[in-house]
């Protein structure tokens, strides 16, 4: 009998150890399947915050960008619709250049109007005129596009006559506004 008490004995401790055996083996795997799905979790955070980091910074860009736009403006921007101010720079550059100017109709396409311009320029030396061309392209918005320069020599005064052919140009939608979209409902009838 004693060999049967030492074998239930062994049993009992045997299966115990097994159990906690078990125990132990089923928290190893669920621990280590914790752990892996932590460092995905941590994976995903760090590639998160780099993502927010790189909107932070584009944003940072678009704000930027906007201060120069808005720079660019002149300071009655607001006050005035875009035909006025194309108007004004008109006169700003003319009274600057001192020409002679024909404009055309405005016209209004691929998301900006236009003011078609022909200047003739007589200039008394190749440096002033360079010096209008540059005023001209420096200026903010609106700005003046140039299409086409060409520049005669005559035999009287004044020596050069330049001709610029351009535009003035604005974008159609202020700035701050959407421009006008259309979107396409789907499913609809």
């Amino acid at each position: 009998m004693n060999v049967r008490y030492l074998l239930r004995g062994a049993v009992r401790s045997y299966m115990a150890v097994g159990v906690v055996f078990s125990l132990l083996l089923f928290a190893a795997v669920f621990v280590y399947g914790y752990e892996r799905g932590l460092r995905e979790s941590i994976g995903r955070f760090e590639a998160l915050r780099a993502k927010a980091e790189r909107v932070r910074g584009a944003t940072a860009s678009m704000v930027s960008v906007m201060e120069r736009i808005k720079g660019m403006l002149p300071d009655d921007y607001d006050g005035r619709t875009h035909r006025e101010l194309m108007l004004l720079t008109l006169d700003a550059v003319n009274e600057r250049i001192r020409g002679r100017v024909s404009v055309a109709n405005f016209v209004e396409e691929s998301g900006e109007i236009r003011l078609p311009v022909h200047m003739e320029i007589p200039v008394k030396r190749y440096s002033t005129f360079v010096s209008h061309l540059a005023y001209i392209q420096s200026r903010g918005l609106p700005r003046f596009r140039i299409e086409s320069v060409a520049v005669t020599r005559m035999d009287v005064w004044p020596w050069l006559v330049a001709k610029i052919d351009g535009a003035i140009v604005l974008p159609s939608t202020r700035l701050g506004e959407a421009p006008e979209t259309s979107v396409p409902v789907v499913g609809g009838s």
